[in-house]
């Protein structure tokens, strides 16, 4: 529930500054250019620093770095709300991308190691749910504040608020926060070994076109209604607040239906792919209705393209399912033979040339050049969300052949389905 709350927060703090763009545009005398640079130099740290955050991740305590980035982005909000000037908004606006970099790859990890998979798309839909309502909140809330306090407020109020959620995430976590974490892993996948998987260059394209929808709306929705739609403050927060609630239904509705297919033997893979397509489907025509009818129909499209935007949580498991599938899925120790005596090991010690034993029922632990072989089965499902097993074999292959293109190769976090190897 915190995880979800911060994601919640996340989103009222990003989103804020479009919330009082109407006033703050006008009061400080910024053009549209300005708006622009200022709602879109967010996403340049933003995007940049999720790289540098998951980093930290993998190497320190994942509960210290997001309450690290957690007090970053709130001092950076409250801060907006005592300066003036485009420069010094532009300043923080970096400050507070940085900050929630933390965010996901943090989020991610945490689901992925403490969440069963039977329950991980509803624990997708209730973060996608956070997602959605902290832009509901922000939206409608902040636009009353706005209303009646003015912009300043807004930005002190909220940014003081998010600064109360690390009191119970540090007092709850603070067992779990040693100097260093223990799972930096010697022989792991660099970030070209990710880049090259099918299902995250997959993953990472298919977010991209959700978020182009997802943050297309939140950057510019508030000014739009204001501006291009006559509405005041009061109705803009009214009917923004909506929208994004809508998202928060389908974000849970979607995480509930995948669960229940997952248990009914629905392939995951199909599953993820549908609900992800029409997602992307009817929120661009929600859009174009949303530009071309009526005053009524258009605030209906709105309603419906926040609908179908949180279906589109889909691709947020997707990422994270491939993310666990090179870091997460692996037992904490395995059977190696060094010097000809098996041992068993800490997967964070082996290096290469260790000689590995699978066994039925075993979670590779690291993707293995196979060398003997009986009736292997492999359960690539983790990676592909397809479950048909598949067979390896010691066959020999050119020089340079990449593991993952190898039938004589079982993968990081595939499941030994029969058989035995060594490798």
């Amino acid at each position: 529930m915190l995880l979800a709350l911060a994601i919640f927060i996340n989103y009222v703090d990003r989103g804020n500054l479009a919330t009082a763009a109407p006033v703050i545009k006008n009061e400080l005398q910024l053009s549209a250019t300005q708006l622009g640079i200022l709602l879109s130099a967010f996403y340049w740290t933003y995007a940049v620093s999720q790289l540098g955050a998951g980093w930290l991740a993998e190497r320190f305590s994942v509960y210290r770095v997001i309450a690290l980035g957690f007090a970053v982005w709130s001092i950076a909000t409250m801060l907006t709300g005592v300066v003036s000037g485009f420069a010094a908004l532009l300043c923080l606006r970096l400050l507070l991308g940085v900050g929630e970099s933390v965010a996901f790859p943090c989020s991610s990890k945490l689901l992925a190691e403490h969440v069963t998979m039977d329950r991980r798309g509803r624990a997708n839909g209730a973060i996608a749910v956070g997602l959605a309502l902290g832009p509901a909140f922000g939206t409608y809330v902040g636009g009353l504040i706005l209303a009646r306090f003015g912009w300043r407020p807004l930005f002190l109020s909220l940014g003081a608020l998010s600064l109360v959620w690390l009191w119970p995430w540090l007092r709850g976590t603070s067992h779990r926060m040693p100097e260093t974490h223990a799972t930096a892993r010697v022989g792991g996948p660099s970030f070209f070994d990710i880049i090259r998987r099918r299902e995250a260059l997959g993953a990472g394209l298919g977010h991209f076109c959700c978020n182009y929808v997802f943050y297309f709306v939140l950057s510019w929705l508030p000014l739009y209604l204001v501006q291009e739609r006559g509405f005041t403050i009061a109705r803009m927060a009214a009917l923004g607040g909506g929208v994004y609630l809508m998202q928060g239904v389908g974000a849970w509705a979607t995480g509930w239906v995948h669960d229940r297919a997952n248990r009914r033997g629905i392939t995951p893979n199909r599953m993820y792919k549908t609900t992800f397509v029409v997602s992307l489907l009817v929120s661009g025509a929600g859009l174009v209705g949303v530009v071309l009818a009526g005053p009524l129909v258009s605030a209906a499209c709105l309603l419906v393209t926040g609908l179908s935007v949180g279906l589109g949580v889909v691709n947020e498991y997707r990422a994270e399912k491939a993310a666990e599938a090179l870091h997460s899925q692996i037992h904490h120790q395995t059977v190696v033979v060094r010097d000809g005596i098996p041992a068993t090991v800490d997967v964070t010690t082996l290096v290469p040339g260790d000689l590995v034993e699978l066994r039925l029922g075993d979670i590779v632990p690291a993707d293995v050049r196979l060398l003997d072989v009986t009736g292997l089965e492999c359960d690539e499902s983790v990676l592909t969300g397809e479950s048909l097993p598949v067979d390896k074999g010691t066959q020999l292959v050119p020089a340079g052949t990449p593991l993952a293109e190898l039938s004589g190769c079982a993968l990081m976090g595939t499941v030994v389905n029969a058989g035995r190897a060594r490798g």
